[in-house]
């Protein structure tokens, strides 16, 4: 799986001709063959397009990639840390593209695991991807006056016609908290 192709000098009119935009740039490297994230994602820079033109970066081919089902695939957090492990075992690590501002999509990771590491558990018939757990039941702690909840009545709503400031101010700390905590060694 060679990703050092022989390059050769263009002038910036001649590149501009055929590519005026970062969307042009996208659709070349798709039709030169490489296996690229959907272009929506933050993985999608021109600066990583260039990097995987000049071979600083690695970028799977579409000959290259192989295919294995996976019906209910684990969350990206657990994706990113295959990713990972399979960057720093074939020593791309540093020339992956990856880091915790720009992610590619699901689909993406998993080709790549399939690619790389077919015989991951994630292919096998009985898996089973992690439960999800319910993120407002995580949510750690909200101070109220202790004697609150006293002689109060559980509501009977069972639709909150506008959700509490206090818990999307628990669930945005609970996300803040997971990306402090996560380093790039840990996807």
């Amino acid at each position: 799986m060679s990703n050092n192709p022989a390059t050769i000098k263009v002038t910036v009119d001649d590149f501009s001709r055929y590519i005026a935009n970062k969307r042009d740039f996208y659709d070349a490297m798709v039709a030169n063959g490489y296996y690229m994230p959907k272009y929506k994602t933050t993985m999608i820079t021109e600066e990583y397009m260039r990097d995987i033109l000049g071979g600083k970066t690695f970028c799977p081919h579409y000959k290259d990639v192989k295919l294995l089902p996976c019906p209910r695939p684990p969350p990206v957090e657990l994706l990113l840390r295959k990713f990972h492990r399979i960057c720093e075992s074939r020593n791309l690590l540093n020339n992956c593209g990856v880091d915790e501002l720009r992610v590619p999509d699901k689909r993406w990771l998993l080709d790549f695991v399939s690619t790389f590491k077919p015989d991951d558990e994630i292919f096998r018939k009985d898996y089973r991807p992690p439960a999800k757990a319910n993120k407002l039941s995580e949510m750690k702690t909200v101070d109220v006056n202790k004697s609150f909840f006293e002689n109060l009545v559980p509501t009977k709503r069972k639709v909150r016609r506008r959700g509490l400031q206090i818990a999307q101010q628990g669930l945005a700390k609970q996300i803040r908290e997971f990306f402090t905590v996560m380093t790039p060694h840990e996807f």
